[in-house]
């Protein structure tokens, strides 16, 4: 007597979800993920990602994300020290901050939205306007 099984393998691969490098931002509805170099925008009540941030020939990984008071304004730090401000309207990063030499760590935008403070492993803490 022969029984044979069915052999189960994955049908899709999807890649990255979430690196554990950096933080993630979620602001009810869409959650904001770093995955290595790219920020994935996930609609968490259907489950379904709606964007992914890249910026071609960037490779650095992402090391902190904040969102703006206007909300439709991220900023993105990166392992190369490098500050990328994304617009979440339209997915494109409108402004590259280069002042950090070593990894971008925390980052605070004021209650106005039109100063950036970031802090890095360099030591560095530097306000962007």
């Amino acid at each position: 007597m022969w029984t044979t099984y069915d052999r189960w393998g994955p049908t899709e691969a999807f890649g990255i979800i979430c690196s554990a490098a950096s933080n993630s931002v979620y602001d009810g509805k869409l959650a904001f993920l770093p995955a290595l170099e790219d920020v994935l925008v996930w609609d968490v009540k259907k489950g379904q990602m709606l964007s992914m941030w890249h910026e071609t020939g960037h490779r650095a990984e992402v090391t902190c994300i904040v969102q703006s008071p206007s909300k439709d304004t991220f900023a993105v730090g990166y392992v190369d020290g490098s500050i990328r401000l994304w617009n979440s309207g339209n997915n494109s990063s409108t402004v590259v901050f280069n002042g950090h030499k070593k990894a971008v760590t925390a980052m605070c935008f004021d209650p106005s939205g039109t100063r950036l403070a970031s802090g890095s492993q360099d030591t560095d803490i530097i306000i962007w306007d």
